[in-house]
């Protein structure tokens, strides 16, 4: 944890009056305050922070690559989320698990639980055969198991099992209608999980993920509104972007993917937040901007201010630059739109990675983005004179800066394609 943390941290819990400060940040600003605590020890945090808050800090560390571009729950942060929960006490925990999105809440329980009907297990195992009620008998003396509300609960994850039922005892209490709902899709995907007969004891023996793809909809959903880029529409994007034809100005029209994206966007409503929070408490504004300062998380979603250092650049950087201070003066919309763009495209390369699978900064995704756009408009213009300020602005308007982008990829990847 970096000092000015431990800081901000310490003035929170030491002045309860600014719990209201803390909620009042945006979502995106809260979660990059427990990305700097870090989740375990995020407890205090968490205990201030509303359902919209939780709900993205949720997004960012639940989640992990899967097999191909598909994200998967990470059941092992989901119980480390569940601990951290439980430190408020189990009214609270049961409140929060109360605000999630259902959808989330049964992934969450069913990545720790097999859930079997009481009954339905009884008869069947008393009318198996041998070789199956021994596995199942087996099953059962192997991993930890729990009677509970008419269901037979199976951890699937032991360093789980103890925050899990925890979790659904506390919520039990609270709603136990809830409870009956949660066990009632679980033991759904378990029955769907497992085949009948011996296989199907021996898939319980092997950790798999179930009912994952409505949460992984419905968070893919919230981020989009958030600005984020999925990382099979990022590759996608980068994929037809090194397609671009060279020679054919109607294929940098706007693709569908980048249509898509701000048809969903509903970014605007979120930036609100922030801004009051930053004035309403000078101590607090000043160590959130220092905090700010400090991180360099690939996960902060925002086009950095790197771009006024382009004037030093290249001279196709300081053309790009140019065309974008006269688009300012002439149309102020237009180029507000083509700055979203730009933070759009700096989103899509953090998700992306690099070429060479690492990470991008913040800093770097930017430039890069910068970077490529304006070798596209050098291109296009690239028959005008060096001063031909106007033919660049032209440009910029008529192709906008994602159709740049996209051409400046292309020209990058067919230099870098092997001879």
């Amino acid at each position: 944890m970096v000092d000015v943390t431990r800081r901000l941290l310490r003035h929170l819990v030491d002045a309860p009056a600014h719990v209201g400060l803390v909620r009042a940040l945006d979502p995106q600003r809260f979660a990059g305050l427990v990305r700097a605590v870090g989740l375990e020890d995020a407890g205090e945090l968490l205990a201030m922070a509303t359902a919209e808050q939780t709900l993205e800090v949720l997004d960012e560390h639940l989640w992990r690559l899967g097999d191909g571009d598909e994200e998967a729950l990470d059941s092992g942060r989901f119980a480390i989320w569940l601990e951290v929960l439980l430190e408020a006490g189990d009214a609270a925990a049961a409140r929060r698990l109360r605000e999630l999105p259902e959808e989330l809440l049964a992934a969450g329980l069913c990545a720790q639980l097999f859930v079997l009907d009481v009954d339905a297990l009884g008869h069947g195992m008393a009318d198996a055969p041998w070789r199956e009620a021994e596995l199942a008998e087996r099953v059962l003396d192997e991993a930890l198991h729990l009677e509970f509300a008419g269901y037979t609960l199976i951890s699937r994850d032991p360093l789980g099992w103890d925050p899990t039922i925890a979790a659904l005892l506390a919520l039990d209490a609270a709603d136990h209608r809830c409870v009956r709902r949660m066990l009632e899709r679980c033991h759904e995907a378990t029955v769907d999980l497992l085949d009948p007969g011996e296989d199907g004891w021996r898939t319980i023996l092997r950790a798999q993920e179930t009912l994952e793809a409505d949460a992984r909809a419905d968070r893919q959903d919230r981020r989009a509104a958030a600005g984020h880029v999925s990382l099979a529409d990022a590759r996608a994007f980068l994929k037809l972007a090194a397609q671009t034809p060279v020679d054919d100005p109607a294929a940098l029209a706007e693709d569908p993917l980048t249509r898509a994206y701000f048809r969903e966007l509903r970014g605007p409503q979120r930036a609100a937040a922030s801004g009051s929070s930053r004035a309403a408490e000078p101590r607090l504004a000043e160590l959130l901007a220092d905090l700010d300062a400090e991180l360099e998380a690939p996960s902060r979603r925002t086009l950095p201010s790197s771009a006024a250092r382009t004037q030093r650049g290249s001279p196709a950087l300081v053309g790009l630059r140019r065309a974008l201070i006269a688009l300012a003066d002439r149309d102020p919309r237009r180029h507000a739109e083509q700055l979203a763009r730009l933070a759009y495209l700096t989103n899509l390369l953090l998700t992306a990675g690099r070429p060479d699978g690492g990470p991008y900064l913040p800093v770097e995704a930017a430039d890069a983005v910068l970077s490529h756009a304006a070798r596209g408009l050098a291109a296009r213009t690239a028959s005008s004179t060096d001063d031909d300020a106007e033919a660049r602005l032209a440009e910029l308007e008529r192709v906008g800066v994602d159709g740049l982008f996209r051409l400046g990829w292309r020209l990058h990847a067919d230099e870098a394609a092997p001879a």
